[in-house]
């Protein structure tokens, strides 16, 4: 029989002050209230699985002839395992490959694996190589070996060429990094190497991958005093570089100044605006791009903002009670 169970409130302590000393008089296994068995666990239902499932488990051939019935139920097939997937490793190689069959006139040894076939490849070729690894990703091992393969084994002069694929190859948000950048601008320097507008370019979009304020100022004066123009990549990632800085005002008034520049400014630009100012809840700011971009729309025949730009720019002005963007 189950056993009687005692409530113990306040109510009851109102209505019946010596509730307490009816409780207290009982022992302590009979009032409190039995739990129910708990559900086997993970680690014991995992278990008792591999019991039963595993070879040493398994029926002999004896056990199998000794069945009367033969069992009716079809097991159901075991389909595929789920898709393995690949580690980093094996999807560098795996793009470095792509990038072959795309640039067929390039070795193999260059771009994938670097062994002592490279001995026999032209230096011309190698050069040419850099080249196309510059815009190519996750190429940061491939660029670095073959400009020291040049320098220690073909005895290469460090030269422009060099400097440029080696500060290209610092973009990789992995293994790059802005101080080697700036180090590489010092030993340009150093070694009276004439500078080229592309070194620069490439300085700057490590700064857009790794901001470093100082090293992008320092960039900018180099190429004023040059007389190099920023092409509008430059402007971009001048732009992208200030925005990851904090530097707010000043991306955005670069921006406006590119806008107003007869450039085609990429649409994800403004979207990459409008997520960061939506979220720090600049919204003056935020419509001013919004209308820009829709004058882009109906004028030239632009894309629009995606309906999740939409739906995210909704939330941050309902979020903040900003009633000009929600009515618009």
């Amino acid at each position: 029989m189950p056993r009687d169970r005692i409530v113990v409130d306040g109510l009851w302590r109102c209505l019946c002050p010596l509730i307490d000393v009816a409780t207290l008089s009982k022992p302590f296994h009979q009032w409190t209230t039995p739990r129910p068995p708990s559900a086997p666990s993970l680690a014991s239902r995992s278990i008792q699985w591999r019991r039963q499932h595993s070879l040493a488990a398994a029926p002999t051939n004896h056990e199998i002839d000794r069945t009367t019935e033969p069992d009716t139920e079809q097991k159901p097939e075991p389909g595929p395992g789920p898709k393995k997937r690949n580690t980093p490793e094996e999807s560098r190689i795996a793009y470095l490959a792509r990038l072959a069959k795309r640039s067929p006139w390039i070795p193999d040894a260059v771009l994938r694996h670097f062994n002592p076939k490279v001995d026999k490849i032209p230096t011309r070729t190698i050069y040419a190589a850099l080249k196309e690894l510059q815009g190519a990703e996750d190429t940061y091992h491939p660029v670095t070996r073959l400009v020291e393969y040049l320098v220690a084994q073909r005895r290469e002069r460090p030269n422009a060429a060099l400097y440029e694929s080696l500060i290209k190859a610092n973009v990789s948000k992995q293994y790059g990094s802005a101080k080697v950048a700036a180090q590489l601008l010092r030993e340009i320097h150093s070694h009276s190497v004439p500078t080229t507008p592309q070194i620069y370019h490439a300085l700057l979009e490590v700064t857009a991958v790794h901001p470093d304020y100082l090293l992008r100022a320092q960039v900018l004066h180099d190429m004023m005093n040059r007389w190099y123009a920023l092409p509008p990549s430059a402007e971009i990632n001048i732009i992208i570089g200030l925005l990851r800085d904090g530097q707010y005002e000043l991306a955005f008034s670069r921006l406006e100044e590119l806008n107003r520049a007869p450039v085609n400014v990429p649409t994800w630009l403004s979207d990459l605006f409008l997520y960061t100012f939506g979220e720090l809840g600049f919204h003056e700011e935020t419509m001013a791009i919004l209308k820009h971009r829709q004058r882009l729309v109906d004028i030239v025949k632009r894309v629009p903002p995606s309906p999740n730009v939409w739906q995210f720019l909704l939330d941050m002005f309902s979020r903040d009670a900003f009633y000009p963007g929600v009515k618009l």
